[in-house]
């Protein structure tokens, strides 16, 4: 009995750890130095960040931006929800004083049964954040992408596109009534059925390199504008 109690305490210590040790990792993940910050305003580089979940994690910004005048941060971590980012503001973004704002986030939100109302509520509370702590800043909120339920080994769960629909409909009339640019990708990746196009997906959630090359044709102008 003693040996069984034993065991289970140290499995939730190595547990404990192992949690901590991960959200380190991410807080260094999505860190940036002040010091490079000022450098690059000082050097008039245009500071571009794009924030949100595993699709934003993934996303070599490295590979598709490569600019002298413009500085691509990627603070996306996979897994991360619109609670998340609000409980990581600060890390994720306020440090960065970003002259453009990229939000991709929502997805982990639904697939965790969230309801379309709070997954909306937090995404308006992430923009209006961002837009109150740093006034001159271009807001743009991505579309929740679709999902493809039929792909093998798809990843897409419990996520549905309906809700997906229903999110991007009434994220873009706000994006409208709060001079915050709303772009569709949504549309550009599902198929003829609703679905997240096979040839853009590895496992109906992520995106694979042929749909980042499609969502970086999108963005590239919103970019360089």
């Amino acid at each position: 009995m003693k040996n069984g109690l034993l065991y289970c305490l140290l499995a939730l210590l190595l547990t404990l750890e192992i949690t901590t040790l991960l959200e380190f990792d991410d807080f260094n993940k999505a860190s940036k130095k002040s010091t490079d910050i000022i450098e690059e305003k000082l050097n008039n580089k245009k500071v571009v960040l794009f924030t949100g979940d595993s699709i934003t994690d993934y996303y070599d910004l490295t590979k598709y931006y490569n600019y002298t005048d413009i500085n691509t941060y990627n603070t996306g971590i996979s897994g991360y929800k619109t609670t998340d980012i609000i409980r990581r503001y600060d890390n994720m973004i306020s440090q960065y004083h970003a002259d453009k704002m990229f939000l991709l986030i929502g997805t982990n939100d639904i697939a965790k049964g969230t309801s379309n109302k709070e997954v909306i509520e937090n995404t308006k509370e992430i923009l209006l954040r961002a837009r109150k702590n740093n006034p001159n800043i271009e807001l743009y909120y991505i579309s929740i992408y679709p999902v493809n339920n039929k792909v093998d080994g798809t990843k897409a769960g419990k996520r549905k596109n309906s809700n997906i629909k229903d999110v991007n409909k009434k994220m873009k009339s706000f994006c409208e009534e709060n001079n915050i640019t709303y772009i569709d990708l949504y549309s550009k990746l599902v198929d003829k059925n609703d679905q997240l196009k096979e040839d853009y997906t590895y496992d109906g959630l992520h995106i694979n390199g042929v749909g980042y090359e499609l969502i970086t044709k999108t963005l590239k102008p919103y970019i360089e504008k």
